[in-house]
């Protein structure tokens, strides 16, 4: 999936999109960063029983690795 833009709106809508296609995540893993630390974010996860925690910075290469391997996975699931 590709966004132009990586705003709140954004991101929470390529999300909804997202749990549409695969199913609602027990837990959402991400970065320090100000789009998973809003308020709608929260609002997000707290409506659908989602669990979210920041990722380490110190662990980057695994999130990069992670990442990796879920698009291969998406890649070959479709």
């Amino acid at each position: 999936m590709f966004v132009k833009s990586v705003t709140t709106v954004t991101v929470i809508n390529s999300l909804r999109l997202l749990f549409a296609t695969h199913g609602i995540p027990i837990i959402i893993v991400s970065r320090n960063v100000i789009q998973f630390s809003s308020t709608r974010f929260t609002d997000l996860c707290c409506g659908l029983n989602i669990s979210h925690s920041h990722f380490p910075p110190n662990l980057n290469g695994l999130d990069e690795k992670f990442v990796g391997t879920m698009k291969m996975q998406l890649l070959l699931s479709q």
